[in-house]
């Protein structure tokens, strides 16, 4: 790749973290299901943007809560995608 590259599982756990750290200042949040794609090697030593966006709400109330969809994405300083994801996010009402 040229450079030094980001651990995978560093990056996607970065991801990860900020689902988790978001929902769970006000919900029980449960993480149902995630999807990477790795678009490109992510040079360790560059500044990234990661961000998500919330796509899709369903209220689910077989399941107490509402389903959260969300669109993901790290990019570099040109704003050029190097891992893509999609989640979704079981939200219930904090116990």
């Amino acid at each position: 790749f040229g450079a030094i590259i980001a651990c995978g599982p560093h990056i996607t756990s970065q991801l990860m973290g900020m689902v988790a750290r978001h929902f769970s200042l006000r919900s029980d949040p449960l993480d149902l299901e995630f999807n990477f794609r790795f678009r490109k090697a992510v040079p360790a030593d560059e500044p990234l943007t990661l961000e998500w966006e919330v796509i899709a709400i369903e209220q689910k109330s077989s399941l107490g809560g509402e389903l959260v969809s969300l669109e993901g994405r790290v990019a570099n300083r040109d704003n050029q995608e190097l891992v893509t994801s999609t989640a979704v996010v079981l939200v219930t009402p904090k116990s």
